[in-house]
This record gives structure tokens, C-alpha cells and sequence, in this order.
């Protein structure tokens, strides 16, 4: 009898332990779509005020645990021939 509820009790650990790790990993997808959601619409965001502001910009990719991208922004000197 001691048997069977030790067994029950096991059980009913690693079910609770499989739920917790289920919504661990649910979680965690959860947020890595929504970082690669706001880091590409940073990206996008910064290109269009680049492109309607003449700006030009070089890129450097830094690797880390987490993909961060480095930027440095200048203005494109341009000399209207008309003017």
C-alpha cells in the first residue's frame, strides 16, 4: 500500500514538472518572437529615417548570446549640380 502511494506520489510529481517545462517552453517562444518582431521593426524603422532623411549608415554585426547590430549614421554630403 506504502508502494502504490509512493508510485502516486511520484506520479503526480512529474506530471506537474511536465505542465511547468510545457509552459517554460511556451513562454520562451512566446518572447523570442516578440524580440525578432521588435528588433525587426527597429531595423525597418531606422531604414526608412535613414532612406527620407539622407542619411547612410555602415553596419557592424556583433556576435553575442543575443544578436545586437551596431550602427553609425552619417549625412551624405551632395552637391546639387543645379544649384
Amino acid at each position: 500500500n506504502q508502494l502504490m502511494t509512493s508510485i502516486a506520489q511520484a506520479s503526480a510529481n512529474i506530471s506537474d514538472l511536465q505542465i511547468q517545462l510545457a509552459t517554460y517552453w511556451e513562454y520562451n517562444a512566446a518572447e523570442m518572437t516578440a524580440q525578432k518582431q521588435a528588433q525587426k521593426t527597429a531595423e525597418l524603422t531606422t531604414n526608412l529615417i535613414i532612406e527620407r532623411t539622407g542619411l547612410t549608415t555602415t553596419t557592424t554585426q556583433v556576435r553575442s548570446p543575443t544578436t545586437m547590430t551596431a550602427s553609425t549614421i552619417s549625412k551624405v554630403q551632395s552637391r546639387d549640380p543645379n544649384s
